[in-house]
């Protein structure tokens, strides 16, 4: 009689590899970043990931999330991933910057202008991570942030003369989803406006049209590295 082949054992009995537990993780910190899950929960429930087994130990712990999934530009490509520049700042002195089209934001920037105005056009970006940080200073001059419906805005600065985050009180989160689907992008606008503002302007995407890249104007555009 022929002897009779080991049973395969079931998916959730497969012990886990490096990437299955990263990924697991991943997961879950894009959950904190939406809001899902508070800091003590993130933390307790990363302790349980990297300490787990097999692929039955990850189930209880990403039960309760949603299916994660893979926002893109119309044209097909994905708004979360890739390598941004070595720029990580635009400053203005009696100036424009203007950063628009395809760029990759860093997961932290820096934008700041004084007799002037960054304006950083998110539309069409690409973002490092789902969570992202912009430190936004407006001195005596106009830091603007264009994003577009379905990306998340939460504003918490100070406002010394001058409006931070669309005139909103301090504090209060700008929430720029308008009618569009929630992408699970969140952007985290801190800084300070004193004696100008910090603006978030939620625009539909250009449809046909060919942005123009970043501009100068008046007599200096200082672009920091």
């Amino acid at each position: 009689m022929a002897d009779t082949p080991p049973k395969s054992p079931s998916r959730s009995g497969i012990r886990l590899s490096y990437g299955e537990r990263d990924a697991a993780a991943e997961r879950l910190r894009e959950a904190a970043a939406e809001g899902r899950l508070s800091t003590e929960e993130l933390d307790q429930r990363l302790t349980e990931v990297f300490s787990a087994v097999v692929a039955a130990d990850l189930e209880p712990l990403l039960r309760d999330l949603p299916v994660p999934t893979r926002p893109a530009h119309p044209d097909g490509t994905p708004l979360v991933g890739g390598t941004p520049g070595p720029v990580r700042r635009s400053v203005a002195l009696l100036g424009t910057i203007r950063r628009a089209d395809r760029w990759v934001v860093p997961t932290r920037y820096t934008a700041a202008a004084t007799f002037g105005t960054v304006e950083l056009d998110l539309r069409d970006a690409v973002f490092q991570d789902r969570a992202t940080e912009i430190h936004a200073y407006g001195l005596l001059g106009t830091v603007r942030v264009v994003v577009p419906p379905g990306v998340r805005v939460e504003a918490e600065g100070r406002s010394v003369l001058g409006p931070f985050g669309r005139g909103l009180e301090t504090g209060l989160p700008v929430r720029a989803a308008g009618s569009g689907e929630e992408s699970g992008v969140v952007i985290r606008l801190v800084g300070l406006a004193a004696g100008g503002a910090v603006q978030v302007v939620v625009r539909e995407p250009e449809r046909g049209v060919v942005r123009r890249r970043s501009r100068l104007r008046w007599w200096i555009r200082i672009r920091t590295r």
